[in-house]
């Protein structure tokens, strides 16, 4: 299967430290993918180097056929990467629709004097961003919160708002650092059939996450960082018999004892 993503050799170095160490790997086309790994091991690291917001000290990101190694983070959301953050990155004061319209105006057209004008054009940009930010909110259940204020939402539901302002713009592939973080087990449970319900749509899907849980129930395939290596890389019942995965984590307690746990 094409690979929507390729990372070759990709290493970033902060002076001595090298937080993501040649790292290799190929995503398909349509794949969900997990990386998991203990604190310190370059998950985020590595997402903010396919997403942009970091360049990588060497090697090669390959994003749907094309280098886009050197490229920034808005020429990258324009070829069709997306992505959501550990921290949310929401408008608190402005409404759950606005935040969502958001998503789309980069790829907008109709000029300043355009819109003041109202011109047909500039009409036509308006409805396929307001059609298309009620859909995304649809999407992840938040219709009926269009007029909300972001700030209003109970945190699971802000997490799901900034979901819906990344992939209302039907990017090729989606970045979701830590979605899951502060979710109780019910709403983790309705992220994993969101995750599978935009995978169905064609996106492809990088997820880093810490709830192994979501990881192994949503992921068709894992990679595994350890002190910013590859360290092994398979399906969900793969990852959890490698024995390198549960040498890594003997001792760790936490994701060693998750990963034994979904046995």
């Amino acid at each position: 299967m094409k690979p929507v993503l390729e990372l070759i050799d990709v290493t970033r170095r902060f002076g001595g430290l090298t937080a993501v160490n040649t790292v290799s790997t190929c995503v398909p086309v349509g794949e969900v993918r997990g990386i998991i790994g203990p604190n310190g091991a370059g998950k985020t690291t590595l997402l903010n180097l396919i997403g942009g917001q970091l360049r990588p000290s060497s090697g090669q990101i390959i994003f749907d056929g094309a280098d886009v190694t050197g490229q920034r983070t808005d020429i990258r959301a324009s070829k069709g990467i997306s992505r959501t953050f550990q921290n949310l990155k929401l408008f608190r004061d402005m409404t759950v629709l606005k935040n969502v319209m958001i998503g789309l105006h980069g790829g907008t057209y109709a000029e300043a004097m355009q819109a003041l004008l109202r011109n047909p054009r500039q009409r036509r940009e308006e409805d396929y961003i307001l059609q298309n930010s009620r859909r995304a909110l649809k999407t992840v259940g938040l219709e009926g919160y269009e007029s909300q204020l972001a700030a209003s939402l109970a945190y699971g539901h802000r997490r799901l708002l900034e979901i819906a302002r990344a992939i209302v713009s039907s990017p090729k592939l989606l970045l979701l650092d830590e979605p899951a973080a502060g979710l109780n087990i019910r709403e983790a449970a309705n992220l994993v059939q969101l995750i599978q319900q935009i995978s169905a749509r064609g996106i492809t899907e990088i997820l880093v996450e810490h709830h192994i849980d979501v990881v192994m129930t949503a992921c068709q395939r894992i990679t595994v960082l350890n002190y910013g290596r590859l360290l092994a890389e398979g399906s969900p019942e793969e990852i959890r018999n490698h024995p390198d995965v549960i040498e890594a984590y003997l001792g760790r307690g936490d994701i060693h004892a998750q990963v034994m746990a979904n046995a």
